[in-house]
Order: structure tokens, then sequence, then C-alpha cells
């Protein structure tokens, strides 16, 4: 599909037509079954003509079209969180709570630690509410793949999907 405008020249009408932009988000641009499906679909849009971007939380390759979302100081704290998560069990049996806890308290946001110690789901990643000013134009369409990995604010899909029309595909549901 090509987004097509009419302009007037030297008394003809002529259409001249864009590639569709296609913005695409992941964890990563490396890794498991779901980075490996927006990574294929990422390079084969480019393959068919068309613009085409990934925007991920955590950035392998040295692409220039793989965009890192912007959560600075967020993105620490995140990984951090993301690996006690998995974690949680074996470091609380091996006795290391409370150095993870002390680790994690030294980042800055002890108050967010403990939301997530009780229970509360982690959706602070600021980056989120910039994505579509991280390509260089706007995208008509934005297809998100796996949004959990600390690094998506799923707050911000309502106001995404009211700016373009977003895809979600769940690939981990």
């Amino acid at each position: 599909m090509v987004r097509s405008s009419q302009e007037s020249c030297g008394g003809s009408s002529m259409v001249r037509r864009r590639a569709m932009c296609i913005l695409q988000v992941s964890t990563s641009d490396g890794g498991g079954g779901a980075e490996k499906v927006a990574w294929n679909l990422f390079r084969a849009y480019r393959q068919h003509g068309l613009s085409s971007w990934l925007a991920v939380g955590y950035k392998r390759s040295d692409d220039p079209d793989v965009l890192l979302l912007p959560n600075g100081d967020y993105r620490k704290v995140g990984t951090h969180l993301a690996c006690h998560r998995e974690h949680a069990f074996t470091l609380s049996r091996k006795g290391s709570w409370g150095r993870e806890v002390a680790k994690l308290a030294t980042v800055g946001q002890p108050r967010r630690l403990l939301e997530i110690q009780r229970g509360h789901e982690d959706f602070d990643f600021p980056g989120a509410w910039q994505l579509l000013d991280l390509p260089p134009e706007r995208p008509d369409i934005v297809h998100c793949h796996n949004l959990h990995g600390s690094y998506f604010d799923l707050r911000a899909l309502p106001w995404l999907s009211q700016q373009v029309p977003t895809i979600l595909t769940l690939h981990d549901a």
C-alpha cells in the first residue's frame, strides 16, 4: 500500500507515490522467537521498498534503522528488575535478597522497587510516549510485538492507537 498525492506538472496531472512507513516495536533486535519475527519483517519491508524502522528496548545491532527507545536511567532499573523478577526465588533461597534490594535501591528509585515488590506491574518507561518521534518521518502504521520485558509503558497504547493505526501481535500470550 502506498500513499499518493496529486500535483500539477506542466498542465498535466501526475501521481507521486510515497512508500508506506512502518514502525515496529520489539523488546530487542536480536534474540528469541518474537524478536526474530520482528527482525525478519523489518528486513522484508525494506527489501520490498517500504520505509521500515524497528524501535527496541534493548539494541544489539548497529543497524541505523533500529531505534532505541529513550528510557535513560529507567533502562538500568528495568534491566535489574527484569533480572530480579526472573530469579527472585533463586535469589531469596541463596540469601542474596538483601544484596539485590540494596543494588536496586542505589539506582535511585526505591519507591518503584517497593511497588514492584508489592506486585504492581511496572509500566514506568517514558520512552514509549516518544515512539512516534524516533523515526525520521511519521510512520503510517505501528506494529507492536512483545511489549513486556521492562521497556514499554502499556499505558501509552490508547494514545498511540489514536495517533496512528496500531497492530499488536501477542507472541507469548
